[in-house]
């Protein structure tokens, strides 16, 4: 076993992504930020579009930073990220077109897939009833408007895969992220023949998935040679973020893990997904895992929505972090207002104050009037809502649950991980730097034979990243603000 491996993982959002610094020391692994940017798309014409080249110019801006923080080489290179997005390849090896958004300004319709397939098939079939995200709405589409990048494809390739062929010119087809797109059989893991045919998607430009954990391919010269850096292997990973974040969940009975950042996932790894109607009403999403799992999760809105809050104050001139606006909310001891976030009204960007006032006052609550009463009524009702969704994977799961760990942007708010503590009753373990980078940085090891299998990996996993731990303490009071969240619920503005 090699004593020290220097490694390289980007991590990409929808608005922003980073690169980390991990060294694996044969015991564990230390993770260090080396570099943050933004991944905004481009809105032209009413499309979205991904700057894929931007993308590549960050990884050589991380490995210059790489190089000046640390002295060797680059034993490995990940890369994950979050939805499923692709881009096509001609047959001379070209892009046609530069790759697009899900973040479309109007949301896919999801009626064409749904007249040729059914939700509950599709449920049946993949392990999800679809999202205006998953790439099978968009390549519906594009196939019925007769789109010309289309008809030119050799190979499609989801987002990962293209940032891996640009820079080491091997393409190829990484499972975890290619599950995303609604067109894998949870079954056998492959291509669903059915699904294509039904949509008229040629099987021919698909490339064999592959589960994470294999080296793509090496660095290309002329990239490595610019930056004064030996080649090195770039790896395929746990692509798809939750994937990654679910590889750094430790293996502990009773344990969920919620990940994400404008919106957070919450779930559980199993062997056997659960495609049952009580599942599929739940809207439970099976998704593919590595080592051979399935990641169970469900949806609920995120801490993003206070920070998108604060990102307006900061545009109208006023300084405040999501840390003074928990210490505001903090000081509101009796204010206990809650909302429904899962409302289509607060998706309305820019109107958080106003949604949530409004809502308070139809629904006979206090409604709150400054800023820290607004924060108390977000994160209250945040909590609430998770607590709502472990009660649905209970069922599902058909086990307690006894310890959750943090992997998003949640973690970095003290305040808001012991009210999910009070929330749920469950001990919460919060890492301090994202999860699904540790997880890909755990594949990297995995390729590289430098960790043997999931039981190694978890073990890894829990002795790995600085962690803080929460213990429920006021779970009576959250009983009786979840009687008032259930009433309200419903309550249409």
């Amino acid at each position: 076993m090699k004593s020290d491996l220097n490694l390289l993982a980007l991590e990409v959002g929808a608005k922003t992504g980073a690169c980390y610094a991990g060294n694996f020391n044969g015991r564990n692994i230390s993770i260090n930020k080396l570099h943050g940017f933004f991944t905004e798309q481009t809105d032209l014409c009413g499309i979205k579009y991904w700057n894929i080249f931007g993308l590549i110019g960050e990884i050589q801006n991380s490995i210059k930073k790489f190089i000046r923080y640390k002295a060797g080489d680059i034993s490995g290179f990940g890369v994950n990220m979050f939805g499923s997005d692709f881009g096509l390849i001609d047959a001379n090896g070209a892009l046609l077109g530069v790759p697009q958004s899900f973040l479309k300004p109007e949301k896919q319709d999801l009626g064409s897939v749904y007249a040729k397939i059914h939700p509950s098939e599709l449920f049946a079939r993949t392990g999800s009833a679809g999202s205006y995200y998953n790439s099978v709405f968009e390549l519906d589409r594009r196939v019925a408007s007769g789109d010309i990048a289309l008809k030119n494809t050799e190979n499609l390739l989801f987002l990962p895969d293209l940032i891996s062929y640009f820079l080491t010119g091997e393409k190829g087809c990484e499972y975890t992220y290619a599950a995303t797109s609604l067109l894998l059989s949870i079954k056998t893991k492959e291509w669903d023949k059915r699904i294509l045919e039904r949509l008229s998607i040629p099987e021919s430009i698909l490339q064999k998935p592959e589960q994470p954990g294999r080296i793509r391919g090496e660095l290309l010269q002329c990239i490595a040679q610019p930056l004064a850096v030996s080649s090195f292997p770039v790896i395929s990973v746990a692509s798809h973020s939750t994937a990654s974040a679910a590889i750094a969940t430790p293996a502990k009975k009773g344990t969920l893990f919620i990940c994400g950042k404008a919106w957070s996932l919450i779930g559980f790894q199993t062997e056997t997904p659960v495609l049952t109607d009580e599942a599929y009403d739940a809207r439970i999403v099976y998704e593919g895992g590595a080592f051979g799992k399935f990641n169970a999760v469900t949806a609920v809105p995120g801490i993003g929505l206070l920070q998108s809050y604060i990102s307006e104050l900061i545009l109208e001139g006023e300084e405040i972090t999501l840390e003074e606006m928990a210490a505001k909310a903090e000081e509101e001891e009796e204010f206990c207002s809650v909302v429904n976030f899962s409302h289509r009204e607060f998706f309305n960007k820019g109107r958080l104050f106003e949604a949530v006032k409004k809502f308070c006052k139809i629904s006979n609550q206090v409604v709150p009037e400054t800023k820290g009463e607004l924060a108390k009524c977000v994160f209250l009702s945040l909590a609430l809502k998770i607590k709502s969704a472990v009660a649905e994977l209970e069922k599902i799961r058909g086990e307690k649950t006894e310890n959750i760990y943090l992997t998003d942007k949640a973690a970095q708010s003290d305040y808001f991980c012991r009210l999910i503590a009070d929330a749920t009753g469950a001990m919460v373990t919060a890492k301090c730097h994202g999860g699904a980078a540790l997880g890909n940085l755990i594949m990297q090891c995995t390729a590289l034979g430098e960790i043997k299998g999931e039981t190694e990996a978890k073990e890894i996993a829990e002795t790995s990243g600085e962690e803080k731990v929460y213990l429920p303490k006021e779970t009576e009071k959250f009983e009786s603000l979840f009687e008032i969240y259930k009433k309200i619920y419903d309550i249409d503005i």
